[in-house]
């Protein structure tokens, strides 16, 4: 077994300020001891239900070998599971981060995989860069503050709950 640590990054966003996109806002849960080759999308699908999330989440890693978004990597296939358990094995942790749009569509990988191995052919849809017009995360700050920016979504009332439940198990 070769044993790492997983960093499950949630309930942030990603966002780009002058040049740089990262993930914000969010909180991270370390789960140790997790065996690098059982990384797989249903795996980190059962560690999120585990600490109260639902489906409906696109997942992704976070790559050392390439900066800004391009280094923020979609785990959908069995190309990026690859890559992903090597990441984990070369530096002994891997950093995974929960884009919540997928939740609030409703929609998440593995019914975005299962769509695409059913179809033959290569589509858009087959490109993890690929942004559909109803959601696309590489919007300047400007665009992101906006009037709607003050009302709160189920997804936000959601992880307040789970937050509530976690710090009343600490006291």
């Amino acid at each position: 077994m070769e044993s790492i640590r997983l960093e499950i990054n949630h309930g942030g966003q990603f966002k780009m300020r002058e040049g740089i996109y990262y993930y914000t806002e969010g909180t991270s849960e370390n789960i140790y001891n997790v065996d690098s080759r059982s990384l797989f999308v249903e795996t980190l699908l059962k560690f999120l239900k585990e600490i109260g999330y639902g489906d409906g989440l696109k997942l992704y890693y976070k790559s050392d070998k390439v900066i800004g978004k391009e280094g923020y990597k979609l785990i959908w296939n069995l190309e990026s599971i690859k890559d992903l358990q090597e990441v984990a094995k070369t530096g002994g942790f891997v950093n995974i981060y929960v884009d919540h749009c997928g939740e609030e569509k409703r929609k998440n990988v593995v019914e975005e995989r299962m769509n695409i191995a059913g179809e033959g052919n290569k589509v858009e849809s087959d490109d993890p860069d690929y942004e559909d017009d109803e959601y696309n995360d590489s919007e300047d700050e400007d665009e992101l503050e906006s009037d709607d920016d003050n009302v709160q979504s189920d997804v936000d009332y959601e992880l307040e709950a789970i937050r509530e439940k976690k710090k009343m198990l600490r006291e």
